[in-house]
């Protein structure tokens, strides 16, 4: 019982300490996610004109890069400051797996949505260029 009590004493205890020894990872993953939401809203608004399907399946991707580089620069700074109940590592914990939640359901929209979607756009096209030749060399009934 008190193995337990001191589980989960550690992942809730309201005010864990300064004494973080990942500052520095969190700092390198808040510099790559920042980046990473700056490059990514470069290169989606070059790719969202000529790829619809782009478009559709990442339209909030780096925002969302944004928005988990804002929260864990607050987890940090909470922590850093030691402000009781809001730097509890299991809030920390939490975040980081929401975080790898969504990166995996990235990946997976893109290796099967999008290029399933990108597929049919594909074949959209050339049924449609088919049909244009189909009718411009059709004889026409005057």
């Amino acid at each position: 019982m008190e193995s337990i009590k001191s589980f989960l004493g550690y992942f809730f205890t309201s005010v864990p300490g300064k004494e973080f020894k990942y500052y520095t990872h969190f700092y390198i993953l808040i510099g790559i996610l920042i980046l990473g939401s700056i490059l990514f809203g470069y290169f989606y608004s070059k790719k969202k004109k000529t790829d619809i399907a782009f478009k559709r399946s990442f339209k909030k991707t780096a925002s969302k890069l944004m928005l988990f580089a804002i929260l864990f620069a607050i987890l940090l700074l909470l922590r850093y400051e030691e402000i009781p109940y809001f730097s509890t590592r299991i809030i920390l914990y939490l975040s980081v797996i929401v975080f790898l939640y969504w990166a995996y359901k990235s990946i997976k929209t893109y290796k099967i949505t999008y290029l399933k979607e990108k597929g049919h756009q594909e074949e959209k096209k050339t049924a449609f260029k088919e049909k244009i030749q189909e009718k411009t060399y059709s004889a026409s009934k005057k």
